[in-house]
């Protein structure tokens, strides 16, 4: 990129022309806090990435140059995290899983991965849609046969995971209940699978308790009995 005014220090930046100081200032760049070792733009557009370059000339008599390039790429991030879609609302083993994770706008689009129980799902069809303002939705879509291995440690947890170069990582995540669970997680949002495998946790050991008390309680003092014990413990 021929960003001529890089190479003036600041004391030059000062004798720039004026036509080419109008110039530099309709690209954004920061006359007042740019420098001989660094340049400040305020408009960024898509049209700035590409090469960038910093050349160092020493003084007479050697006027020994040196350049080093690196690329600039101008980024839009999502600005919420993923969004996940299953065609039903409860699953059991035996089930075909059929699924969609969409995230975006963004540019570049997001790179999108299944996970089920923290365990990379092979990608199904992945699709780009343009936006406005040269962004970019991205969806990919999933389809898995749920098998008894995924429902070992109770409600398969499927995640989808979108990323956007080293700048941008979020994750979302649903709980595929079985009919007969109760209760149902509709959807978590999280970073991590901390927060739900204390909630699922929490959530066994509660309706474990329930089982306990309608087995040695008539049904209508058991589930008063259990009702009092979620008011106590805050559920």
């Amino acid at each position: 990129m021929g960003l001529f005014a890089l190479l003036y220090s600041t004391a030059e930046l000062e004798r720039v022309k004026p036509a080419h100081k109008m110039w530099l200032q309709s690209i954004g760049l920061k006359l007042a806090r740019s420098n001989q070792s660094q340049v400040v733009l305020t408009r960024v557009s898509f049209g700035l990435s590409g090469n960038f370059s910093c050349e160092v000339t020493a003084d007479a008599p050697s006027f020994a140059t040196s350049i080093v390039s690196n690329t600039m790429d101008v980024v839009v991030l999502p600005a919420s995290s993923p969004m996940i879609h299953t065609s039903q609302h409860y699953y059991m083993p035996g089930d075909i899983l059929r699924g969609n994770c969409s995230s975006g706008p963004s540019r570049p689009p997001a790179e999108l991965t299944f996970f089920i129980n923290d365990i990379p799902v092979t990608p199904g069809l992945h699709n780009s849609q343009t936006a406005s303002d040269g962004l970019f939705f991205s969806e990919l879509f999933v389809q898995v046969h749920l098998w008894p291995a995924h429902y070992e440690r109770g409600a398969p947890i499927l995640r989808c995971e979108a990323k956007v170069a080293d700048l941008y990582r979020e994750n979302s995540a649903v709980a595929l209940y079985s009919a007969n669970s109760d209760p149902k997680i509709e959807r978590v949002d999280h970073a991590a699978g901390n927060a739900i495998r204390l909630i699922e946790g929490s959530l066994r050991l509660c309706y474990g308790l329930r089982g306990h008390l309608q087995r040695q309680f008539p049904l209508g003092h058991s589930e008063s009995l259990f009702s009092l014990v979620m008011r106590l413990i805050g559920l």
